[in-house]
């Protein structure tokens, strides 16, 4: 029985393989062997300096672009034509937001059951999405960018940008969330753009509190409104200075408006719910 120990380690040492290599449980949604790889798991992913001197080679450009960054880590592009400056603007976004972009397109579509499992709040919340016709909304947008052939082909050049920075990830350039939830990014298309454009309208305009909070502010002061009403959205604040001297004169606002519709809206409900009988 001389082998029995050599056996044993060898089913310990596959057995700890097979293991590492999957999630263990619905609370640990990521493989413990891949997250913890000291190559290419959650350590390839701490702080990065802004790049100061570094060249890319992106086949698809015309011409050469050149990308500054300042302070802030905002880049700023410089482009000799339309089509590179929208390529390259999706490789800079990608570079920096890949995760957050297409995690946005999943939230747009009704797609997050498939990276965050089917919990019951999730499911309803894709539920939810798929009633609006949020897919619908983007498939229509769609087709009016198609319409206007230079602003089609700006966003199949920010399409392309985005794939080239997806193409070359490996493992260990992947973003954290997507370790952390064992997925990886799909190729992105112009779909996929119009999906974020309807998923930020949404979050920008999905609300119908406007005048309701309009009328609250004349009545109560602007202060008072501000300290008993959360603002929407929540701790957003503007990036123009308060300074700033606006080149217009301001109009003067009217008392009342002189309709809440851009068109007269009258109708009868008496004849909607008992008609005359012809």
């Amino acid at each position: 029985m001389k082998w029995t120990p050599a056996i044993v380690c060898v089913v310990i040492f596959f057995g700890l393989f097979a293991a590492l290599d999957r999630s263990i449980s619905p609370q640990v949604p990521f493989p413990l062997g891949k997250f913890f790889n000291p190559y290419s798991g959650f350590w390839a992913n701490g702080d990065k300096k802004m790049p100061l001197n570094e060249t890319i080679d992106l086949p698809e450009l015309k011409e050469s672009v050149a990308i500054s960054w300042d302070d802030r880590g905002i880049p700023h592009i410089f482009a000799q034509n339309d089509h590179d400056l929208y390529m390259v603007q999706g490789f800079v976004e990608a570079r920096d937001r890949l995760w957050q972009m297409e995690f946005l397109t999943y939230v747009a579509a009704g797609r997050l059951a498939e990276i965050l499992g089917n919990k019951p709040q999730i499911v309803a919340h894709d539920h939810f999405r798929r009633r609006v016709g949020m897919v619908y909304a983007a498939e229509n947008a769609l087709k009016s960018v198609r319409q206007d052939a230079q602003a089609y082909q700006a966003v199949e050049a920010y399409a392309k940008g985005v794939n080239a920075w997806i193409r070359q990830l490996d493992e260990s350039k992947l973003p954290l969330e997507y370790k952390i939830l064992d997925y990886k990014p799909e190729i992105w298309t112009p779909l996929k753009s119009a999906l974020v454009l309807k998923m930020m309208s949404w979050d920008l305009t999905g609300r119908n509190e406007e005048v309701q909070y309009s009328e609250i502010r004349n009545a109560m002061g602007g202060e008072t409104t501000a300290n008993l009403f959360e603002a929407t959205p929540f701790k957003m604040e503007a990036i123009m200075p308060e300074n700033i001297r606006w080149a217009f004169s301001p109009v003067d606002r009217p008392k009342a408006p002189d309709s809440l519709f851009s068109g007269k809206f009258h109708t009868d409900f008496d004849q909607i719910i008992q008609p005359e009988a012809n």
